[in-house]
């Protein structure tokens, strides 16, 4: 009788250690990237951290479940300044007709839809003018590459945004992308 207890006993025992060592065992080997849990911070930690109000349900449990209530996605007003600028530049990039500095009506509507953005914002712009890498003196598409980021800042001003906040640059055919008329852009560098 005492082997048939023994043996229930060691059942028992690999019944808890044996998925103790494989959790171990699948940590160990995890990749870098894969969720660690954290331990939560001291009281001290806590207080230094940014902190941000949520309303949320209260935590509950039901039938040995918690429910934990989590934020709500930030929407498009609180994503911050430089990723909502590039989403739209990224959905309308901002180009130019070949050896103009006027804006088309497209590239002039992502403009307007940029000052909206940074208008309310105190985020300082750099706008990078580019040409496609076609035939001309580096003087030449120096210089048009700044008037075209010029034409951007006119729009942006005119849409509210302050002008000491905009920064200019001219970069010529310094960085071409895959085709010509792509090339002829304007770039937004929120700072």
């Amino acid at each position: 009788m005492s082997s048939l207890r023994t043996a229930r006993l060691q059942w028992c025992a690999a019944f808890l250690a044996v998925p103790t060592l494989l959790a171990g065992i699948a940590a160990a080997r995890a990749e870098p990237d894969a969720a660690v849990p954290v331990a939560a911070p001291s009281t001290a930690e806590a207080a230094s951290l940014p902190t941000t109000v949520v309303a949320a349900a209260p935590v509950t449990a039901a039938e040995g479940v918690v429910q934990v209530p989590t934020a709500p996605a930030p929407t498009a007003e609180e994503a911050p300044v430089a990723d909502r600028v590039a989403a739209l530049v990224a959905a309308s990039p901002v180009t130019f007709p070949p050896n103009s500095a006027e804006l088309p009506g497209e590239s002039a509507e992502t403009v307007r839809a940029v000052a909206a953005v940074l208008a309310p914002s105190d985020a300082a712009v750099l706008l990078a003018g580019h040409i496609a890498d076609t035939p001309g003196s580096p003087e030449g598409a120096r210089g048009l590459s700044e008037r075209r980021a010029v034409a951007v800042a006119q729009a942006l001003v005119a849409g509210g945004v302050d002008p000491a906040r905009i920064t200019t640059v001219g970069l010529g055919a310094t960085a071409p992308l895959d085709s010509l008329a792509a090339s002829r852009r304007v770039e937004f560098e929120i700072r």
